[in-house]
């Protein structure tokens, strides 16, 4: 959700681009169905998405690695230690102050409608929050 979320919100600022990689995925799944009812709740169309691994070639090319969890700062950072200064954890950029109790964002997958809006609009108050700042 959170690439389609960009590209919603960057959709008239040719300058940004955005790609998803996960550090468990499998190559080419599309998004979980219940995503997708979610993203097309708020025009966001995921459908075209596919998945993949977070490679050396993506960490690269990257401005910026925003990430779900501390786990995922952490490891990446670790494993791609010449990159470490692009891993940004997303619910920093939320401007919000619940961050400072839980920095994760809660993965969804296999939850309820609910648990993917929650989500959704979690996702959607950190990127706005990127956006502002980059």
């Amino acid at each position: 959700m959170a690439e389609g979320i960009f590209n919603y919100l960057t959709k008239n600022r040719p300058e940004f681009t955005c790609e998803s990689a996960g550090m468990a995925a499998l190559d080419g799944m599309p998004p979980s169905r219940n995503a997708q009812i979610i993203a097309a709740k708020y025009d966001v169309d995921i459908s075209k998405i596919r998945s993949k691994l977070i490679t050396e070639e993506i960490m690269q090319k990257a401005d910026y690695v925003f990430v779900m969890t501390r786990q995922h700062y952490m490891v990446l950072r670790g494993d791609y230690s010449k990159y470490a200064d692009k891993v940004f954890i997303l619910k920093d950029f939320a401007n919000t102050a619940e961050h400072t109790f839980d920095p994760d964002l809660r993965d969804p997958i296999g939850q309820d409608l609910n648990a993917y809006e929650e989500c959704f609009f979690d996702l959607d108050k950190a990127i706005r929050g990127i956006l502002e700042k980059i």
